[in-house]
């Protein structure tokens, strides 16, 4: 320990050196069951805030990972930095949320310096939120939702979760807008159902006109053709299907619901089957015999679903129902 060097002086003895043991510095008091963090303040692996209503949670865990919870366990956002036990989740004095591994090094951050006294608040919609000192947020994590309105946005490291907890589509930090199942043994993150290729994009946008679209700046590096559905809803549904529905309830645009596929690796350029991309919809007019679609149909489906769009009504059987020539 480290210790307080005092000269003591008497016009008797001279002076003498003393030493004392220095206080310890206070530690900011933990902030863990309460809602919001204060710069100084830390977590440690295991604790958790909670929302004011206790209905939505920012826990994190003992493994590193700092996880937005909703009711029935279902995460609506994590840093994904899972895999560091003994990190620790601190709110800096300049405002930046930020997890540090034990050695010391930085796992993920926020980006919110430059904010001191800012607060970290943990709200009644499952939204976790960097609250400046004039009320704007420097960073938020996205609130609890299962789709997106006409006008709302996914931004990188965002998602929207399934109502039943199972499926999550996230905007990945390289801009592509991937839909994960439930855990497997190659895929520790969830089992990837589908995936937009808009890598670049930092924001997925539901737009006025119904498109979905994820930009990067200003430029438009992927869409959902879909903007001629005015006001559309975007949701994910319990069976993974990603819908753009009209007002009317149906599909303008679909994802192929969870039939035990295995999407294209969001973060490697490789397949099951050795294919690293698929082509567009083709549709069963250009086959001449059932035979040639579903060889077709079945090439594609363990690792992308039916981007041919020779499935519509997920029978599981290439254009069952269309006027091609049966072998």
């Amino acid at each position: 320990m480290t210790a307080l060097v005092r000269l003591i002086c008497s016009l008797a003895l001279g002076c003498l050196v003393a030493f004392a043991a220095a206080a310890p510095a206070s530690a900011a008091p933990s902030p863990a069951g309460g809602d919001r963090m204060s710069g100084g303040q830390e977590l440690s692996g295991g604790q958790w805030l909670m929302s004011p209503n206790r209905t939505h949670g920012l826990a994190f865990q003992t493994d590193g990972d700092l996880v937005a919870y909703a009711p029935h366990d279902r995460a609506t956002w994590r840093s994904g930095t899972g895999g560091n036990p003994g990190a620790r989740f601190v709110l800096q004095p300049d405002g930046n949320a930020v997890i540090y591994a034990a050695d010391g090094r930085v796992l993920w951050h926020a980006g919110s310096y430059g904010n001191p006294g800012a607060v970290l608040r943990v709200q009644d919609d499952g939204n976790v939120v960097v609250y400046r000192t004039n009320g704007s947020a420097a960073w938020y994590s996205g609130w609890d939702r299962t789709g997106l309105a006409s006008g709302q946005a996914l931004y990188r490291g965002q998602q929207v979760t399934s109502a039943n907890g199972t499926y999550r589509l996230l905007l990945q930090d390289d801009g592509n807008a991937v839909i994960y199942g439930a855990k497997d043994l190659y895929s520790p993150q969830g089992r990837p159902l589908y995936f937009s290729g808009s890598y670049g994009a930092d924001r997925l946008v539901l737009q006025g006109d119904g498109n979905l679209v994820a930009y990067a700046g200003s430029r438009a590096v992927w869409n959902s053709g879909t903007w001629r559905a005015s006001r559309a809803t975007f949701v994910l549904q319990d069976d993974g299907s990603a819908v753009v529905a009209r007002r009317d309830g149906t599909a303008a645009w679909a994802t192929t619901r969870d039939i035990g596929q295995h999407s294209f690796k969001p973060n490697q350029r490789w397949t099951s089957s050795g294919q690293t991309s698929a082509p567009g919809f083709v549709g069963c007019s250009a086959f001449q015999q059932r035979s040639v679609a579903q060889a077709e149909y079945d090439k594609y489906l363990l690792d992308f679903g039916d981007p041919l769009g020779l499935d519509p009504y997920d029978a599981g059987v290439a254009c069952w129902d269309q006027t091609v020539r049966i072998d």
